[in-house]
């Protein structure tokens, strides 16, 4: 690895990945960009500014990347915007894969997704040869995912499709539905009975074994991002989370419409999975960062 096309490397996780490639002296890094991203902060990468939709893909001719790592999505609030968005989504990597098969046939991708596209699965551990059953905002994300699903499968392209579970950092769905909440109302809400497995992730972990994969990885392949002992019930979650901020846990009706007028909100919140892999040695060498998710929680809360 040592040209890296970065896709989305001013996100949530994409800004990790590219702090993790920043440090590799042996790396080259490119990097497509928002036009509203402050080009001084990325003087020290080959930067593109344009839109996943239509910028030049000429320039990874120029560039010839040996790796492609993908983390870019267009989104959109209320399931209506989210369906537009995925659809210009899937029209970019369509057109992304068919650049790709035509001129660079042998360029590694790497491509985050999620594992919202398991859908919900209650008790049952969830590996990477489960069937594909969305829900939440997966039902319409999902769609800018089949062609690397549908490339991957039919070998013309090496594409390892990386699945994290949730991802605690911040700015990320733990601030927003859990601690800002319990500050608020110094009650840490529970969503539902709360009996639903929640999978857990660093931010940094995140990112970290993402380049690892890059590296390691033997595509065609599909992994879920798992570090150790990150299983844990919602309930325990907000008893843990109710203890670290000295509130308490506060039980929130998912069914009231009123609260969540998005329903791929509350059952993004309330779906139950055990994430497994089928690749136990693909992260063999990572260091992980926070393998507990309560030193995790602790940490990130002092972070806010």
């Amino acid at each position: 690895m040592k040209r890296v096309l970065l896709l989305g490397g001013t996100g949530f996780i994409g800004s990790h990945v590219l702090s993790r490639l920043r440090v590799r002296t042996d790396v080259r890094t490119m990097v497509l960009a928002h036009r509203s991203v402050d080009h001084r902060s990325l003087e020290d990468v080959n930067l593109v500014v344009d839109s996943l939709t239509r910028w030049d893909l000429s320039w990874i001719g120029i560039f010839e990347p040996d790796t492609i790592i993908h983390v870019a999505r267009l989104g959109g609030p209320g399931w209506l915007r989210r369906a537009i968005a995925s659809r210009r989504g899937s029209r970019a990597n369509q057109r992304l894969v068919e650049w790709l098969t035509a001129h660079a046939p042998h360029t590694r991708v790497i491509y985050v997704s999620g594992t919202l596209v398991y859908g919900d699965r209650g008790d049952m551990d969830v590996d990477e040869n489960a069937s594909v059953n969305p829900t939440a905002f997966a039902r319409e994300y999902i769609r800018a995912e089949y062609p690397w699903m549908d490339v991957q499968r039919d070998g013309a392209l090496p594409v390892t499709i990386v699945r994290p579970p949730w991802v605690v950092g911040p700015g990320s769905w733990f601030h927003a539905h859990y601690v800002r909440p319990a500050l608020r109302d110094r009650g840490v809400p529970l969503y539902g009975s709360g009996d639903n497995w929640m999978t857990l992730l660093d931010v940094e972990d995140c990112a970290g074994a993402i380049v690892h994969l890059a590296e390691q990885a033997q595509p065609p392949m599909t992994v879920n991002l798992l570090a150790p002992g990150q299983w844990t019930r919602q309930r325990e979650f907000t008893e843990t989370l109710a203890g670290l901020l000295g509130a308490c846990v506060c039980p929130i009706d998912v069914h009231d419409r009123r609260r969540f007028r998005d329903r791929a909100v509350a059952e993004a919140l309330t779906f139950s999975l055990r994430a497994t892999t089928s690749h136990p040695g693909a992260l063999d060498g990572y260091v992980w960062r926070a393998p507990r998710w309560p030193d995790m929680l602790a940490r990130h809360l002092s972070l806010s």
